[in-house]
């Protein structure tokens, strides 16, 4: 009996050491993933002064989309019926990026970089960003600390952020079929950064609070997710919840009818601002 008590505290013990070992080293090689960008000093943002309201749409791969989709001209066309005014939009995006990337892609001019479309004086910036960080379970502080050095360098560059509130897209459904050793990386992951793996309620809640305590909220343009991904009950009523309609097969990506959605709410936000000037 002594014997496999012995044996079995022995065994306990070696898989407490085994587990910290695997645990230490995955800290040791993810560490560098919860390190916050630097304040980066701004450049020259030159606004054209004519009649013409110009837009940018940065971030990942939804802003990628849009312009590979061909929406940029629809969401030119909305948003001039709406002000009456001369609209030009211009989008670019890297699919998979997170926050922190595209914070970064504000000061790179090759490939996709947003500073040559910066550089031209857009009056409003609307940002794509955090499905990436909870896909890759980085956790939403992660995503707001760096979703607020774009917001704040927007802001000193006299360009109003169009923040769009993450969707709440089934990250689960590609990346819950991910082989056992991903999916427990991600869960060792998600643990590190304090969040649940794949979803994307704390990056809303998490970002709108600091929005507010910054008392930025008053200077962006804010577009929440009912106001265009709603499901319309028989009753005319309308509930909170995901319309898949309005997605690609993958459950993430939108079609060109879900992007008719996210720019005529992005549209009326925009006229909604620019009606009070």
């Amino acid at each position: 009996m002594r014997n496999v008590i012995f044996i079995f505290l022995m065994s306990f013990g070696a898989l407490i050491i085994i587990g910290s070992v695997v645990i230490g080293a995955a800290y040791w090689k993810w560490r560098h993933l919860w390190v916050t960008e630097p304040r980066q000093q701004t450049y020259t943002v030159g606004h054209v002064a004519d009649d013409t309201l110009r837009i940018a749409f940065i971030g990942d791969s939804w802003a990628g989309l849009h312009s590979e989709m061909e929406c940029d001209t629809m969401m030119q066309q909305q948003i001039e019926q709406l002000i009456k005014r001369p609209v030009k939009v211009v989008s670019r995006g890297k699919g998979g990026e997170v926050a922190r990337g595209i914070y970064r892609l504000l000061w790179t001019k090759e490939s996709v970089g947003f500073r040559q479309i910066m550089e031209q004086g857009p009056d409003y910036c609307v940002l794509s960003a955090g499905i990436n960080d909870a896909a890759k379970c980085l956790g939403s502080n992660q995503y707001t600390e760096h979703y607020l050095l774009i917001v704040d360098f927007l802001l000193r560059s006299h360009i109003t952020p169009v923040v769009i509130e993450v969707p709440n897209v089934d990250i689960t459904y590609i990346h819950g079929h991910k082989p056992f050793a991903h999916k427990a990386a991600d869960w060792l992951k998600a643990h590190m950064a304090q969040c649940q793996p794949y979803e994307t309620d704390a990056y809303r809640r998490e970002l709108k609070t600091k929005l507010y305590e910054k008392e930025y909220m008053d200077s962006v343009v804010y577009v929440p997710e009912k106001q265009w991904n709603i499901t319309k009950l028989q009753d005319g009523n309308t509930k909170e919840s995901r319309d898949w309609t309005l997605f690609q097969p993958d459950r993430i990506h939108l079609n060109h009818r879900g992007y008719q959605r996210l720019d005529n709410a992005i549209a009326e936000a925009i006229a909604q601002r620019e009606n009070k000037r």
